[in-house]
């Protein structure tokens, strides 16, 4: 057992023959599951039904598209959804209602998609944010050697399986993270497009002030609201109206119901998993969320590495909010691109070898552990690796008193 953990701590157990097995098994595994998809795809591609295909959750995503480019964006959010789907030519299987959970800012960017069939629209909008979100991690992550890791990387396959947007939500933090010290106010401008998902981008603003960071601050405003403006201007008044008139209906269901809050990956979700009623859950996510931010705060006003600090951030923004899937572990991939960057040039610390890689492989994992077996595994592995990655974020080059001048005034 002394040896067991010894090896955990120190991660002699993954050397690097051994982590290029591991990645070529992962690479094999996801090239044969998408070549699946890909042939189910094919053999049903004449078919608009959601019961044919893979990525279900694309299906509401493609309707609010559909209805949008319709000049019927307000339809998404009718209580009637299944009526909303089927008009925008989808047949769903009998009994299925298929909601609209997503705001008018991600029916915006969605529209395009409504001039293409539903897996002709599937695969060009799960392919290309895949690609950007790849991009951005090897941008993160240049040193030789890890490019197959990056590409086989399981958080992409389990959002590409979903029909999700996971991947458009990493592509937006690792970019925000390249761009931050070269370009702050474009950085912040990219960084703004997380208004396509609120609850990670509550932090970007905090991050971004604390830090000092105020071009990419203003950029991260001027962004933002006009992306709320083209939304507003685009699909109207009622649009906005009717996705605030659900989301107290989503908001109920996500923490009322075990199916829909038995796959979260937060700290609110860990806490009824170990038995605990929804209003203590519920005070133990907003307990633990003022933690990480004051560690947050904290950070920024030391960083003066833009990467770091997005990074930071993307990893915070995964604990404060009591909404997180599987899907979107992406966005821990960013961090975890850095932190692997920096420990080859300063190289590892305790258990953190060990950690990352299993924050790597747990999107395999992470509601298979949650739903079956009741272990919050994944809150505790994006808990763990938040805690390294501060420790490492305040330690060393990263810091402004290293020498490296913040670029935010």
């Amino acid at each position: 057992m002394v040896r067991f953990w010894a090896d955990i701590r120190d991660g002699a157990w993954l050397d690097a023959a051994r982590a290029t097995v591991y990645v070529r098994i992962f690479a094999v595994f996801c090239l044969l599951v998408l070549a699946g998809v890909a042939l189910k795809s094919i053999d049903t591609a004449h078919h608009d039904s959601l019961h044919r295909v893979q990525a279900n959750d694309f299906g509401a995503l493609y309707a609010g598209a559909v209805l949008a480019a319709r000049g019927q964006a307000a339809d998404a959010y009718d209580p009637g959804k299944s009526d909303a789907i089927v008009a925008a030519g989808m047949v769903l299987p009998p009994g299925q209602n298929l909601p609209y959970f997503y705001p008018p800012t991600l029916t915006l960017l969605s529209w395009p998609l409504a001039h293409l069939p539903l897996v002709a629209a599937m695969y060009v909008y799960l392919v290309l944010t895949s690609l950007v979100f790849l991009w951005g991690l090897r941008r993160i992550l240049p040193a030789p050697g890890v490019g197959l890791a990056v590409a086989a990387v399981p958080a992409v396959l389990v959002n590409f399986l979903n029909g999700q947007n996971g991947a458009l939500s990493g592509a937006i933090f690792a970019t925000g993270a390249i761009l931050l010290d070269r370009s702050p106010f474009l950085a912040g401008a990219v960084l703004g497009l997380l208004a396509f998902k609120p609850q990670f981008a509550v932090l970007v603003p905090i991050a971004l002030l604390s830090a000092g960071r105020f071009k990419a601050l203003f950029g991260l405003a001027a962004g933002g609201l006009a992306f709320l403006a083209a939304s507003w201007l685009c699909l109207g008044q009622a649009a906005w109206a009717g996705f605030f008139a659900v989301s107290p209906h989503i908001q109920q269901a996500l923490l009322e119901h075990q199916e829909d809050w038995g796959r979260q990956l937060s700290f609110m979700t860990a806490v009824r998993l170990w038995g605990a009623g929804a209003g203590v859950a519920g005070l133990a996510q907003i307990l633990a969320a003022g933690l990480v931010i004051v560690l947050l705060i904290r950070a920024a006003t030391k960083l003066a590495d833009g990467r770091a600090l997005v990074a930071l951030t993307a990893s915070a923004s995964l604990l404060v909010t009591p909404h997180v899937m599987d899907y979107d572990l992406t966005i821990a991939m960013v961090p975890l691109a850095w932190a692997v960057a920096m420990a080859q040039r300063t190289g590892w610390r305790d258990f953190e070898k060990s950690v990352y890689f299993a924050l790597y492989v747990l999107p395999f994992a992470a509601r298979l552990a949650n739903v079956r077996c009741s272990l919050p595994l994944g809150f505790a592995l994006i808990a763990l690796s938040f805690w390294f990655l501060w420790r490492r974020a305040m330690a060393g080059s990263t810091l402004k008193d290293a020498g490296k001048v913040c670029d935010g005034g």
